[in-house]
Parts: structure tokens; C-alpha cells; sequence
């Protein structure tokens, strides 16, 4: 044995200690692999990882000492100094260290994989409640950084999660880069997927970044999502005005382009949140739209009191708007301009004017143009509506009736629309009217309204067809008159829509053949046989009467017919079944000349034979003499 040198039995005694040692070490890192970090050490890491605002807590923790990886099962974070259920709830989540002396163990991280993140839903049901367990009531110090801790700083840690569950939403895939100093958490790169029905998907990429102190939160996103999705998550932030806005919106086709910025810093009393959408086929407040475009802005100082939709451009197969819209959730108003050439209809619906479906009896050629802009009160008890706007349309069409070039001026008001400077050309004439509605926009939607007016110049060889057969203009190039007052109710239901009409006016037909007219035409024969060959003479007559409707009934109080040989008066009422009742008093020459008047006293027994009652349907009544015996319409000739 050489000087120095330990005996065998001491080397071979060292060796079985340092492999009962590694043993011991093997043993106990499967033991920390297997069954996990005792109770008291679990908290203990929890109590060193938690910081002055922020407490953890862990669940089933193991440890791989060679990978230097802490396996969590579950690890729930509570805000210090409030009673609070937790705010996030980490599962299955997976953290890759580098440990180093003098650091904090958050330092450690290098990266985490997450099985489930969630803000648990009990964090939502009251989103003030939320919002106040992070709001500080005095200064504020490090909010990352643990007692005595300065200078704290994290990161970049590398993140992916399998999903994630906030505010009713599920994001899946995400990963992002994170990092921290001590009052500022800061999100870059993310990118994450949300799931989707069909084919398409929804992929948005961002960055975001929390101040702790100021309470602040900024960031930018964008990507293909159906904005529906945030519904739920601006709701739970407090801001339902905008939740109710995007709620109109659907997209049952491909998600729409969304970019998304957000700057929030309630001490310094900034809140805003911009939206650009840009999608294809969609739909807003039930209007199909085949494709549209808009910035969403939600704005406010001590709240989120405002929402504007501007620049805002649609487009449906007849046409396209373009303008914008603004609600004053304060003032519970919303104001808007457009120019559209979108059917007016459809146009209410997108300004909503009007939640439900209007049925007027219009229809509307393309394009026809609309520009307006005013406000509109959301209220129940609307005081503030003021909307002014013209209409100019190539045709629209009233109960088959075709008025071309049509235009109009409208003002709207809370109780009263107003229409003005009406004009457009119809049967060759010309139509010039006002009216005002008084709208009922609970359903059924009906409108009150009234309206006045005058019809002049329509050639009888154009609305001839309306009454009966077809003329010609050569023969009858005559013309009629019309002048009106109406009033009454446009119901839901085009064919109840003369139910509740009143009115009057006044007729005026010039070098009409009236007896081409169905309503008069079965007369002819009869004074045909009275005075032989007046059939020859009765071309050209002129007409004039003062007519009532109500109740479902116009009366035809003083009808003057006039002529060079034969002139008449007459009355009697139409009811809206078609069937008339009139009493017709026929006199010879023109009753309106000198001579007519004086042959008029001086042929009197005559002209009483010459009165004839009317009765059945207006289209082909039954015309019998009043004071002949026997003697009625002849039957036409074959």
C-alpha cells in the first residue's frame, strides 16, 4: 500500500454513499414526477410566486428536475385586498424555468403551454362588481413585484394555449410572446383561432398591454372574425351600447375583415375602441346586404357614452349608401347622413327609423335616391327625432298606378312625417301633392295620415284602360282633372287600405268621350231611342263633379255633364264593393248657355223624361228611365 493512500474497503465504502445518494436523488425526482410537491411546499412556492395585488393559488404541482419544467394541474390567481372569486384560472398548465439566483421565481419562466385558460363566468354576472375589484382607491406601487421587491422584470415568456374561455367567447391555438416589468404586462405577437362553422376561419393576430398603476389597457388586432363574437365580452366590460349595435349585424357567410385598436385609460378619461369591418354577404337589422364596409368607434369619458358608425357603405343588388350614423347613449339619440340609392324601405330599416317591417303600398324603380340626414329619438317617449330629406325616383308605382319622375321632400318629426313638393308625371299629366303621416311604429305598423293634392292634364287615352276598354287618342284626345283631400290609415295589410279613408275633391274631365266610359256607356242606347241620332253628337263632352268618400262610400253630390246638344246633371253614391246607385237628369242643348237655360224652362216636360237611374256594378250598370215605362240598358250588340 503506498504512502497516503486509503484502503479499499474506505473507496469501496465512498462509492456505495454516493450511489445510495443518487439513488435517493433518482427516487426522490420520481417522487416529485409521479405524485407531486408535498402540501406545504406547494404553498410555499405559491406564497414566493404571489406579488403585493396578485395571490396564487396550486394545484397538484410535480416537478422534473432534469427537464426543469413544473407540471401545475391548476393555478388560480385573486386580486389582494378585495373578497373576490378568482380572475383567471389556468389548467394543465406546463412552465419551462431557468432558475437564477437573486431573481424572483417569475423570472424564472421561460415558457408556458396551457391546456384551458378561463375567466370563470361568475367573474361576469356583474361586470361593475368586476370591474371595481381592480379599481385602486389610493396610490398604487408595483403591481407585479412582491414586498420589497424593485425593479422587477419578466420575459419574454413564450405562451400557448390550447384554449381559452372569456367573456361567453372560446379562442383556441393561441400563442403569443409575454413579458412584465413591474407595472406593465405587455402582449406581442398573438395569434389565435376561434372556432367556425363550415369551411371558413376565423384567425385574428395582435399585441395588447396592460398598466396596472394607471389601470389602463391598449392594443391592435386583426384577422377574419364575425363581430357577434364580441358581443359577449363588450357586455361584460360595461359597454352594452356597442353589444347592441354589432348584435344587428349577422354573417352567415365568410367572417368579415376585422381591425381592431384599443385605447383605455379611465384616469386620464379616455375610452376608445375602434372596429373596421369589411365583410361580403351580411345582413344589418334583418337587410340583406351583399356587401358593406364601416369603422365602429365606442368613445367616452367617465363612461362609454357614444358610438359611431362612419365612414359607413353598404350595397344591395338595387343600389348602395354611403354615409354614417352616431347614438348619444346619454342623449338616447341617433343621428345620421346618407346618400343612398338603396330601396327606401330597406333604408328605414338601416337607419333604424323602424325595428319592424313596413308594408306601404309603394313600390320603387331603381335607382332611386335618397338623401337625408337628422336625428333620431331612441326612446319610448321620443322628443328629439328631426330628420330632413329628398327622394327622386325614375318610377314608383301606387296600386298599379305608375308615377314617373317622381320626387318628394320630407321632414321627419317624433309625431308627424310630412312629405312636400310631391310631383311626378303620370298618365301624360301631372301629379303635384303634400302629406303627413302619423306614424304607429308598435307592431302592427300602421301610419295615420293625410294628404292633399291635384292631378291635371291626364290624357283619357292613357287611363282609359283603367275604367274599360282602350281608346283611341285620335278619337278622345281629352283630358281630366283631379283635386283631392284625404285622410286616413295605412294599415299592414295593402287590401284593407281604403278601410279607414275619408275625403273629398273635385273632377274635371274636358273633350272626354264619356260615353266610351264604362260607367256611361249603357246610356247611350237609351237616348239614342229618346231622341233619334243625339248618339251621333255625343263625342265630345265635358264633366265636372264635387265627390265625397267615407265609410267606405263616395257620394257624388252635384255631376254636371256638358255638351253642344245634350248637357246633364246627376248624383248618387259608390260603395267599395263597385256597385253605384246614380240619378241622372238629362236636358237638351248646353244648360250652361243663355239659350240652353231658357230651352231648359221652356222644354221642361221633356226633360223629365229624359232622367235615368243607374244602378249595379260601376263597370256595366243597368241604366232605366225614371218617369217611362218599361225601357232599360239595351243588350249589347253581338
Amino acid at each position: 500500500m503506498k504512502p497516503g493512500a486509503k484502503p479499499k474497503r474506505h473507496r469501496f465504502r465512498t462509492v456505495h454513499i454516493v450511489g445510495a445518494l443518487v439513488l435517493i436523488a433518482i427516487a426522490f425526482m420520481l417522487r416529485l414526477a409521479s405524485q407531486g410537491l408535498p402540501t406545504s411546499w406547494v404553498d410555499a412556492l405559491a406564497d414566493a410566486a404571489s406579488t403585493d395585488r396578485f395571490a396564487l393559488e396550486l394545484e397538484g404541482v410535480s416537478v422534473s428536475l432534469l427537464r426543469a419544467e413544473l407540471d401545475v394541474r391548476r393555478v388560480r390567481i385573486y386580486p389582494k385586498g378585495v373578497v373576490h372569486e378568482a380572475i383567471l384560472e389556468l389548467q394543465d398548465a406546463l412552465f419551462a424555468l431557468r432558475p437564477r439566483r437573486g431573481e424572483h421565481p417569475l423570472a424564472w419562466i421561460r415558457s408556458v403551454r396551457i391546456g384551458r385558460l378561463a375567466l370563470p363566468s361568475s367573474g361576469l354576472d356583474d361586470g361593475a362588481a368586476a370591474t371595481e375589484s381592480f379599481t385602486p382607491s389610493g396610490p398604487v406601487g408595483a403591481a407585479l413585484a412582491p414586498p420589497g421587491a424593485q425593479g422587477l422584470s419578466i420575459g419574454p415568456i413564450l405562451l400557448k394555449c390550447a384554449a381559452i374561455e372569456a367573456f361567453g367567447m372560446v379562442v383556441s391555438d393561441v400563442a403569443l410572446s409575454a413579458s412584465a416589468t413591474n407595472d406593465t404586462i405587455r402582449l406581442a405577437d398573438i395569434s389565435a383561432s376561434l372556432p367556425a362553422r363550415g369551411l371558413s376561419t376565423q384567425k385574428i393576430v395582435g399585441h395588447l398591454e396592460f398598466d396596472f398603476v394607471k389601470q389602463s389597457l391598449a392594443g391592435e388586432a386583426q384577422g377574419r372574425l364575425d363581430a357577434a363574437r364580441l358581443v359577449p365580452m363588450f357586455r361584460a366590460i360595461d359597454l352594452p351600447g356597442l353589444a347592441s349595435e354589432i348584435a344587428y349585424l349577422a354573417f352567415p357567410g365568410v367572417p368579415p375583415e376585422i381591425q381592431l385598436s384599443l385605447d383605455y385609460r379611465p384616469a386620464d378619461a379616455v375610452r376608445d375602441l375602434r372596429v373596421g369591418v369589411k365583410a361580403g354577404y351580411c345582413t344589418y337589422n334583418g337587410v340583406p346586404l351583399t356587401s358593406a364596409s364601416a369603422l365602429v368607434r365606442a368613445s367616452g369619458t367617465g363612461h362609454w357614452s357614444a358610438v359611431a358608425i362612419a365612414p359607413l357603405h353598404v350595397r344591395r343588388p338595387e343600389g348602395e349608401a354611403r354615409g354614417g350614423l352616431s347614438i348619444d347613449f346619454d342623449q338616447n339619440t341617433l343621428a345620421f347622413e346618407a346618400d343612398s340609392t338603396v330601396d327606401p324601405l330597406h333604408l328605414l330599416r338601416l337607419i333604424r327609423v323602424t325595428s319592424h317591417t313596413v308594408q306601404l303600398p309603394l313600390g320603387f324603380d331603381n335607382p332611386t335616391r335618397v338623401t337625408a340626414s337628422g336625428v333620431f329619438d331612441l326612446s319610448k317617449d321620443p322628443r328629439k327625432t328631426d330628420i330632413a330629406g329628398e327622394v327622386r325616383s325614375p318610377c314608383v308605382t301606387a296600386q298599379g298606378v305608375q308615377f314617373v319622375a317622381a320626387s318628394a321632400r320630407a321632414h321627419l318629426r317624433d309625431d308627424v312625417w310630412s312629405v312636400t313638393d310631391i310631383a311626378a308625371q303620370v298618365y301624360g299629366g301631372r301629379l303635384d301633392a303634400t302629406a303627413a303621416f302619423t306614424p304607429h311604429l308598435q307592431p302592427p305598423v300602421s301610419f295615420g295620415f293625410t294628404c292633399e293634392g291635384r292631378f291635371s292634364g291626364l290624357r283619357h287615352a292613357e287611363w282609359a284602360a283603367l275604367l274599360g276598354p282602350p281608346v283611341n287618342a285620335a278619337e278622345s284626345p281629352g283630358t281630366l282633372a283631379l283635386a283631392f283631400a284625404v285622410r286616413g290609415t295605412l294599415p299592414p295589410a295593402e287590401d284593407d287600405i281604403l278601410k279607414d279613408v275619408s275625403g273629398a275633391g273635385r273632377i274635371e274631365m274636358k273633350a272626354v268621350r264619356l260615353f266610351t266610359i264604362p260607367l256611361f256607356a249603357g246610356l247611350t242606347g237609351l237616348l239614342a231611342d229618346s231622341i233619334p241620332g243625339v248618339d251621333f253628337v255625343l263625342s265630345q263632352d265635358d264633366l265636372e263633379a264635387d265627390w265625397k268618400y267615407a265609410g267606405e262610400r263616395l257620394d257624388i253630390e252635384d255631376l254636371r255633364i256638358s255638351g253642344n246638344v245634350f248637357s246633364a246633371s246627376a248624383s248618387g253614391s259608390a260603395g267599395i264593393d263597385g256597385q253605384v246607385d246614380l240619378l241622372l237628369k238629362g236636358h237638351l242643348l248646353n244648360r250652361g248657355t243663355w239659350l240652353g237655360q231658357g230651352l231648359y224652362y221652356a222644354l221642361f216636360p221633356i226633360s223629365k223624361m229624359l232622367e235615368f237611374r243607374a244602378t249595379g256594378p260601376w263597370t256595366a250598370p243597368v241604366w232605366t228611365p225614371v218617369n217611362l215605362p218599361g225601357g232599360k240598358t239595351p243588350d249589347p250588340k253581338p
